[in-house]
């Protein structure tokens, strides 16, 4: 499922996703390490996610729950496969369809449904009683942009030039009931994988709660 919306769609190059199940991992909440070359390891509590075979970053890992960061090797394949390994025994291959994109917003509430997980200008966190001015800019932030250009890199750190979406992917446009943005801009977020996407915004309106939609 997606990370940000858990809707079981297509999954698309860099996406973060959510994995269900029993007994994936040890009973320990096991975190983001980074590898030797500074870059998102690939194992977290000994439990890896192999996406044809290719070892995926990691975000996190718990008996009930893994979230791996789809390869961008997936890109460009009509389907790919998934096992789970720990410690050297993998699940039975599942095969999930592949898309160019699958977008969606972080919620503040991490459901996938609600208010989206925003801040204002100042760095607040929005809401409805604390929205964004008019004309000020607003940071959302999101996963499943697909590709970029130039292609990514499996657990780089953002760092730098933003990075554009390839061209199929759609653009930064949203509506909160009548209210309308003009996107400033889009990039991965700092010092997180470039997987997770930070789209800046300017409201044109004074009302800035924005609620992801299923």
């Amino acid at each position: 499922m997606n990370a940000a919306s858990f809707l079981n769609t297509s999954i698309s190059p860099g996406e973060i996703i959510t994995i269900f199940g029993m007994s994936l991992c040890p009973a320990n909440l096991a975190y983001l390490t980074l590898d030797s070359d500074g870059k998102v390891a690939t194992s977290a509590g000994g439990v890896r996610v192999l996406f044809d075979g290719v070892p995926a970053p990691m975000v996190y890992a718990t008996p009930n729950q893994l979230a791996p960061i789809v390869p961008y090797a997936v890109a460009g394949k009509a389907s790919t496969t998934i096992q789970v390994e720990y410690n050297g025994a993998r699940t039975p291959a599942l095969s999930m369809p592949v898309g160019p994109s699958a977008p969606a917003l972080f919620t503040s509430n991490s459901s996938g449904i609600g208010q989206a997980a925003i801040l204002n200008e100042d760095g607040s966190v929005n809401s409805k009683a604390n929205p964004a001015a008019k004309g000020s800019v607003v940071v959302l932030f999101a996963t499943g942009e697909g590709q970029t250009n130039p292609g990514g890199a499996d657990g780089k750190i953002a760092a730098g030039l933003p990075r554009r979406a390839q061209a199929r992917t759609p653009r930064c446009s949203m509506r909160a009931r009548r209210p309308r943005w003009s996107r400033a801009y889009s990039r991965s977020t700092s010092r997180f994988p470039r997987t997770r996407l930070r789209a800046t915004c300017r409201s044109r309106f004074r009302w800035a709660v924005f609620r992801a939609a299923r």
